[in-house]
């Protein structure tokens, strides 16, 4: 039985930014290496330190792509800094909690509204976020798709990137459906998932547009792994 004990260490951390923490929303994942930071620089009184990717799969029991999809969401919350010198990457917390972006609340879309529709500088059509009402985008999916809960799981990924960091809330339609299928039949949930996020970060969504179809395309996925190919070495330990 676990008996955890002051006597055997314990991490310093100020009240205040600990009530902060509590009143930001921050997914699960995230919030696991949120507490491995705080626990590898207050546990040690520092105010930055060298953490390898290694080293934070351990502590969280999280692949390395979930760990650097979690990294990056805490980056986009303005949570943590992380500073790249080489292979040395650096981590720290940002104490001035005041300047954190929280997460939008979820609003799903409503399927038989007159919704007003608006362009977006990539011609791609989304609806206006004072247009949705309260409803389930899973019901925008054929019922193939409704039986396999990774569809809905990555597909509701999509739409909360989409809408919490590009301000729109995307159209899901059956072809998005069936291209994330298609995904998950050569990689892993998470790994579908850190290729969504690379493409709305890249040059060919700025082309292409955030469409999901697009995003795991057969070429956006090569580009996702050749980018990977590139970068992971400094998340070796």
């Amino acid at each position: 039985m676990a008996n955890p004990q002051l006597e055997d260490g314990y991490t310093k951390i100020a009240n205040e930014l600990l009530e902060a923490l509590g009143r930001i929303r921050i997914p699960g994942e995230a919030m696991q290496v949120l507490l491995f930071i705080i626990r590898k620089l207050y546990g040690f009184h520092k105010k930055e330190d060298i953490i390898p990717l290694s080293q934070f799969c351990l502590a969280t029991g999280l692949s390395k792509s979930s760990t650097v999809r979690a990294i990056n969401k805490l980056i986009s919350m303005n949570v943590i800094y992380k500073k790249v010198k080489g292979k040395v990457v650096k981590y720290r917390i940002n104490k001035d909690f005041d300047t954190w972006k929280p997460l939008s609340k979820r609003i799903s879309v409503y399927k038989k509204v007159n919704l007003r529709l608006q362009k977006s500088n990539t011609q791609n059509i989304y609806v206006s976020k004072e247009n949705i009402h309260d409803s389930d985008e899973s019901s925008l999916l054929p019922s193939k798709e409704k039986t396999d809960s990774r569809v809905k799981s990555i597909i509701s990924y999509y739409h909360d990137l989409v809408l919490n960091e590009r301000n729109f809330k995307p159209i899901i339609d059956s072809a998005d459906a069936k291209a994330v299928k298609r995904a998950l039949r050569i990689m892993s949930e998470d790994e579908v998932k850190d290729a969504i996020r690379f493409y709305i970060g890249s040059a060919k969504a700025k082309e292409h547009g955030l469409t999901l179809s697009v995003a795991l395309s057969k070429h956006s996925l090569n580009l996702y792994r050749e980018n990977w190919e590139r970068v992971k070495w400094q998340y070796e330990a």
